[in-house]
């Protein structure tokens, strides 16, 4: 599933499905601009090998930045498989990224959505994130999530903090938020 994948996340052109239940036992790289990744379905992965589902604006496996602006990313529930979350897991991402908008789940991640570059002016419409170790999570206490708008959805029932993030410019509207 990991080739079927990242080959669609390359070709400049927007995706949209099939929906379905995939396995992943790499993480993929969404790195094109202006592209829209729509309704796949579920995506899955064994949380304990410590990695992100999808890095969103990084190029290569070092983690290059490789800014993505004005793309889509929803429809897409992702869960971490197993009880271990090896710090690293996380349903997406996020390297270097301008004015995306995300509508997914994470379940079962050490981070839901992680955050380890500059992200601006992204928008969060009904973000779930749910039984993760941490929901929204910046372990590098330096990165930036500035600018963007967190609208509806869940982030509750994380084992530690629902938001854990260095980023003071970012606005929650109608988000349930625990811890």
């Amino acid at each position: 599933d990991c080739v079927v994948i990242q080959k669609a996340l390359t070709t400049d052109k927007h995706i949209d499905g099939p929906f379905g239940t995939y396995e992943l036992n790499k993480s993929l790289y969404y790195k094109t601009s202006n592209q829209q990744v729509l309704n796949l379905g579920r995506i899955r992965i064994a949380s304990s090998l410590g990695i992100p589902c999808i890095h969103v604006g990084a190029s290569d496996t070092n983690g290059t930045p490789s800014l993505v602006w004005r793309g889509a990313f929803k429809g897409t529930d992702f869960y971490g498989v197993g009880s271990t979350r090896a710090v690293g897991s996380a349903a997406i991402n996020l390297v270097s990224c301008s004015q995306i908008e995300f509508n997914l789940r994470a379940t079962g991640f050490y981070e839901g959505v992680s955050v380890t570059g500059a992200c601006y002016a992204n928008t969060f419409n009904s973000l779930t994130l749910v039984q993760n170790t941490y929901g929204l999570g910046d372990r590098t206490a330096t990165a930036d999530l500035q600018g963007s708008v967190f609208i509806g959805g869940r982030i509750e029932q994380n084992k530690e903090e629902g938001v854990r993030c260095a980023s003071v410019n970012i606005t929650f509207v109608g988000t349930v938020i625990e811890g």
